[in-house]
């Protein structure tokens, strides 16, 4: 949802002379062609990655409506209760996977990332060693 937002913002941003030579004109539909392109592998990353991980919660979803008519002792409920675990925590990795996504996939991200940490590094050793 943030790609979306952030494609229509820079569109909005950007301001069309109608005056505008014709190299200019491509070099700069381009950049937003390029930009575009990278907003959408971004979101293709994060949808892919976030399919590979709920697979295994809808495999469990699907398991556990089948078998929800057959009485289960407590070793089958122990069990099932252990699959659950297992399937919901990749759901809750998507998190951390998204960063990861935006880290691997975005140079402007990895820069703004490196210069957030080295601002916030500064300023902890400021307030820490005066």
């Amino acid at each position: 949802m943030l790609i979306i937002v952030n494609i229509r913002q820079s569109r909005r941003r950007i301001q069309v002379i109608p005056e505008v030579t014709a190299s200019i004109h491509q070099t700069s539909t381009r950049h937003i062609q390029q930009t575009n392109m990278k907003f959408i592998r971004l979101a293709l990353m994060q949808s892919l990655s976030f399919g590979l991980l709920n697979i295994s919660f809808v495999v469990y979803v699907i398991y556990d409506f089948a078998t929800s008519g057959q009485t289960k002792n407590s070793d089958q409920l122990v069990i099932n209760g252990f699959i659950y675990g297992v399937s919901i925590h990749p759901i809750y990795i998507f998190s951390s996977i998204t960063f990861a996504t935006y880290t691997l996939a975005s140079a402007k991200f990895r820069k703004e990332c490196i210069s957030t940490s080295r601002r916030l590094g500064t300023k902890l050793l400021r307030r820490f060693l005066h």
